[in-house]
């Protein structure tokens, strides 16, 4: 597999040699249609307030420090290639606030453990990740699919009551892990994809 090792040598990182990416898995295309017309109708029932994002879980948050691509995004794939594809099922709204009072709306996750178990590998290797060059943060403890954040809480206190109302079901098949570059306008042109392997 081509794992596109100039992918993030191009733009100006978070301390201009550090590229900031999230590990996370994406929906297919069906799904991602459905959540993107949920994320739409949440910005306009919180009043525009709020980020909005391409729909995603996020795993991790890696730093990577250019130039060490060619050591760490094998060192991924490897730890990608170890884990079976696995269904996610989509399962009504929840929230949580941010430390700074903010607020954040969710599609929750039924099973967690696909994912925490892709972290709980992640943990056992960063300090070799570190010392490649690369930082892992903020493993995934809750594994969700966000509709809106970053919300004020009046915005917030306004617009839940309607999602404790409603129901949301959908699925799709996890097939592989993307490492996505943040903060960049062309999301599909600043990733690389882990295949994770075959169901038995």
């Amino acid at each position: 597999m081509n794992l596109q090792l100039s992918l993030f040598a191009h733009d100006k990182g978070l301390h201009n040699d550090i590229d900031e990416c999230l590990l996370l898995v994406s929906p297919d295309v069906r799904v991602a249609n459905s959540v993107l017309g949920l994320k739409r109708g949440a910005r306009s029932l919180c009043r525009g307030k709020g980020i909005v994002s391409n729909p995603h879980i996020t795993i991790a948050r890696i730093y990577i420090r250019r130039g060490t691509e060619h050591y760490i995004l094998p060192f991924l794939q490897l730890i990608c290639s170890s884990h079976q594809k696995f269904i996610v099922e989509l399962e009504d709204f929840a929230s949580f606030e941010h430390r700074n009072s903010s607020c954040t709306i969710y599609i929750k996750v039924k099973e967690h453990q696909p994912f925490l178990d892709l972290a709980k590998d992640l943990k056992a290797v960063r300090k070799d990740l570190k010392k490649l060059g690369c930082r892992i943060d903020c493993l995934v403890n809750n594994p969700h699919l966000s509709l809106v954040r970053g919300l004020p809480f009046s915005n917030y206190k306004a617009a839940m009551p309607i999602y404790d109302d409603n129901i949301f079901r959908d699925s799709f098949v996890a097939e592989e892990i993307l490492l996505s570059k943040r903060w960049t306008p062309n999301y599909d042109s600043h990733r690389v994809a882990f295949p994770l392997s075959p169901l038995n």
